[in-house]
């Protein structure tokens, strides 16, 4: 099922229009932001709004398929993993 319009505009001002996972502003940005799923559904995640992440395109192609803790420890080895903050049990 694909994400509506209205839960991605949500997940984008929850983020404040930033990366959720290196912070790079979207409207300084020639490149295209994307709907991450934190929990990638092929691991069983969901679309439920506390699933999704605004990401830059190159952060969310570098998680690819990662489960939550294996791209908690990536994103902190690189810094960068304020995004996950209330992901985090």
């Amino acid at each position: 099922m694909p994400i509506s319009d209205e839960v991605k505009q949500a997940i984008r001002e929850r983020a404040k229009y930033i990366c959720e996972y290196c912070h790079s502003p979207e409207r300084l940005s020639a490149n295209w932001f994307t709907i991450d799923h934190v929990i990638p559904k092929s691991l069983g995640g969901s679309d439920r709004i506390d699933n999704l992440a605004f990401a830059y395109w190159r952060c969310n192609e570098k998680r690819h398929n990662m489960c939550k803790r294996k791209s908690l420890r990536f994103f902190r080895s690189k810094l960068i993993y304020k995004a996950f903050r209330h992901y985090e049990t």
